[in-house]
């Protein structure tokens, strides 16, 4: 799944966003419903590209008209930014409100995601995480 910037709208998810399908994202977000998803399991891995970041895969399951779905994302942040940000230590960036635990905690198995999905096949999704994760990844140090 692709991060990808989302146009504010009052109903549905602001900020970053992961979707299976980028080209149909925005599709989700206009005819899809939203659900509440929720994490099976977090795995965090170090980049081999960049030793400040890491490589979060999360296995997240969700329920459209009692169909079950099991997923997967991953993505690579820095994690030595969410150090420094949450310290307050991050040149032209606000101080974070959440510490990189924090981050870490919100993607254990059994917290919950807000995803966007069609309630017909392909049944694409769009995630976009939880309070912490959202809060975390909106700073785009955390992507440099």
């Amino acid at each position: 799944m692709d991060p990808t910037q989302d146009q504010a709208d009052e109903n549905k998810a602001g900020g970053v966003v992961f979707s299976e399908n980028s080209e149909a994202s925005e599709v989700v977000m206009k005819e899809g419903v939203e659900v509440c998803g929720v994490i099976k399991s977090c795995q965090e891995d170090p980049d081999p590209h960049d030793d400040e970041h890491s490589i979060f895969t999360i296995e997240y399951e969700y329920e459209v008209d009692s169909q079950v779905f099991r997923k997967k994302l991953a993505f690579s942040i820095n994690v030595d930014h969410i150090v420094y940000g949450y310290a307050g230590g991050l040149y032209n960036t606000p101080k974070f409100k959440y510490s990189l635990d924090d981050f870490r905690n919100s993607m254990q198995a059994g917290q919950t995601l807000k995803i966007w999905t069609l309630k017909r096949p392909p049944y694409w999704c769009v995630v976009e995480g939880n309070e912490v994760m959202a809060e975390v990844m909106r700073h785009y140090a955390v992507w440099t």
